[in-house]
Protein backbone atom coordinates (compact mmCIF):
# COMPACT_ATOMS: atom_id res chain seq x y z
CA UNK A 1 0.00 0.00 0.00
CA UNK A 2 1.27 3.28 -0.98
CA UNK A 3 1.57 6.18 1.12
CA UNK A 4 0.92 9.80 0.64
CA UNK A 5 1.78 12.27 1.96
CA UNK A 6 -0.72 14.74 3.13
CA UNK A 7 -0.75 18.21 1.32
CA UNK A 8 -0.01 21.78 2.36
CA UNK A 9 -0.80 24.99 1.39
CA UNK A 10 1.23 28.06 3.35
CA UNK A 11 0.81 31.36 1.64
CA UNK A 12 3.85 33.90 1.80
CA UNK A 13 4.93 36.95 0.69
CA UNK A 14 8.52 37.45 -1.25
CA UNK A 15 9.28 40.81 -2.57
CA UNK A 16 5.42 42.06 -2.19
CA UNK A 17 4.10 39.01 -4.13
CA UNK A 18 1.54 36.79 -2.68
CA UNK A 19 3.81 32.96 -3.06
CA UNK A 20 1.30 30.07 -2.71
CA UNK A 21 3.99 26.97 -1.71
CA UNK A 22 2.25 23.67 -2.01
CA UNK A 23 4.18 20.25 -0.55
CA UNK A 24 2.65 16.96 -0.94
CA UNK A 25 0.46 15.08 -2.63
CA UNK A 26 -2.73 17.24 -4.24
CA UNK A 27 -5.61 15.04 -5.47
CA UNK A 28 -9.27 15.39 -5.22
CA UNK A 29 -9.47 15.18 -1.09
CA UNK A 30 -7.74 18.14 -0.67
CA UNK A 31 -8.63 20.63 -3.77
CA UNK A 32 -10.89 22.70 -1.88
CA UNK A 33 -8.08 23.60 0.50
CA UNK A 34 -5.52 24.84 -2.74
CA UNK A 35 -8.89 26.63 -3.72
CA UNK A 36 -9.26 28.37 -0.71
CA UNK A 37 -5.57 28.95 -0.15
CA UNK A 38 -5.11 30.53 -3.95
CA UNK A 39 -8.00 33.03 -2.88
CA UNK A 40 -6.25 33.77 0.49
CA UNK A 41 -2.98 34.30 -1.85
CA UNK A 42 -4.90 36.05 -4.78
CA UNK A 43 -6.85 38.85 -2.89
CA UNK A 44 -8.97 40.48 -5.27
CA UNK A 45 -6.64 41.76 -7.20
CA UNK A 46 -3.38 40.21 -7.14
CA UNK A 47 -0.53 38.28 -8.69
CA UNK A 48 0.23 35.04 -7.51
CA UNK A 49 3.71 32.83 -7.66
CA UNK A 50 2.32 29.27 -7.07
CA UNK A 51 5.20 26.71 -6.48
CA UNK A 52 4.45 22.84 -7.08
CA UNK A 53 8.34 22.36 -6.27
CA UNK A 54 7.89 20.10 -4.12
CA UNK A 55 4.72 18.43 -4.55
CA UNK A 56 4.95 14.49 -5.41
CA UNK A 57 2.19 13.73 -7.15
CA UNK A 58 -1.43 15.45 -8.47
CA UNK A 59 -4.12 14.44 -10.27
CA UNK A 60 -6.44 15.55 -13.26
CA UNK A 61 -8.44 17.78 -10.89
CA UNK A 62 -5.34 19.89 -9.75
CA UNK A 63 -4.65 19.86 -13.65
CA UNK A 64 -7.65 20.89 -14.46
CA UNK A 65 -7.83 23.65 -11.01
CA UNK A 66 -4.29 25.24 -13.02
CA UNK A 67 -6.11 25.63 -16.62
CA UNK A 68 -9.23 27.26 -14.53
CA UNK A 69 -6.58 29.62 -13.02
CA UNK A 70 -5.44 30.46 -15.69
CA UNK A 71 -7.84 31.67 -17.56
CA UNK A 72 -9.68 33.69 -14.58
CA UNK A 73 -6.34 35.15 -14.23
CA UNK A 74 -5.72 36.30 -17.88
CA UNK A 75 -9.48 37.34 -17.93
CA UNK A 76 -8.53 39.87 -15.03
CA UNK A 77 -5.56 40.96 -16.47
CA UNK A 78 -3.41 39.70 -13.25
CA UNK A 79 -0.25 37.88 -13.67
CA UNK A 80 -0.13 34.38 -12.42
CA UNK A 81 3.28 32.02 -13.00
CA UNK A 82 4.17 28.37 -12.01
CA UNK A 83 6.88 27.13 -10.14
CA UNK A 84 7.33 23.37 -11.57
CA UNK A 85 7.37 20.08 -9.42
CA UNK A 86 11.09 18.99 -9.01
CA UNK A 87 9.39 15.40 -8.93
CA UNK A 88 9.69 13.99 -12.11
CA UNK A 89 6.49 12.04 -12.25
CA UNK A 90 4.22 15.51 -11.08
CA UNK A 91 5.93 17.44 -14.00
CA UNK A 92 5.33 14.87 -16.29
CA UNK A 93 1.93 15.19 -15.67
CA UNK A 94 1.78 18.89 -15.80
CA UNK A 95 4.09 18.67 -19.28
CA UNK A 96 1.61 15.98 -20.98
CA UNK A 97 -1.23 18.06 -19.98
CA UNK A 98 0.16 20.91 -21.53
CA UNK A 99 -0.30 23.02 -18.50
CA UNK A 100 2.96 24.65 -19.88
CA UNK A 101 1.79 26.58 -22.66
CA UNK A 102 -0.98 28.05 -20.90
CA UNK A 103 0.61 28.98 -17.48
CA UNK A 104 4.65 30.53 -17.41
CA UNK A 105 6.87 27.69 -15.74
CA UNK A 106 9.63 28.29 -13.81
CA UNK A 107 12.31 26.17 -12.17
CA UNK A 108 12.28 28.68 -9.00
CA UNK A 109 10.26 31.33 -7.08
CA UNK A 110 12.76 33.60 -7.78
CA UNK A 111 12.59 32.94 -11.37
CA UNK A 112 8.90 33.25 -11.21
CA UNK A 113 8.47 36.58 -9.23
CA UNK A 114 11.21 38.22 -11.41
CA UNK A 115 9.38 37.63 -14.69
CA UNK A 116 5.98 39.19 -12.52
CA UNK A 117 8.69 42.01 -11.89
CA UNK A 118 9.50 42.56 -15.10
CA UNK A 119 6.25 42.35 -17.11
CA UNK A 120 4.75 44.26 -14.89
CA UNK A 121 7.37 47.14 -14.99
CA UNK A 122 7.02 46.95 -18.49
CA UNK A 123 3.11 47.21 -19.05
CA UNK A 124 3.37 50.69 -16.45
CA UNK A 125 5.50 52.11 -19.48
Amino acid sequence: MAVTEQAQFIVTKQNGIPVLEVTGDVDVSNITQFQKAMVDAAGSDGDVVTSLRKVRYLDSRMVHELFTLAKRFAQSRRAFALVSPESKSARYILDTAGVPKIVACFNSIEDAIQSLDVSGNQAAD
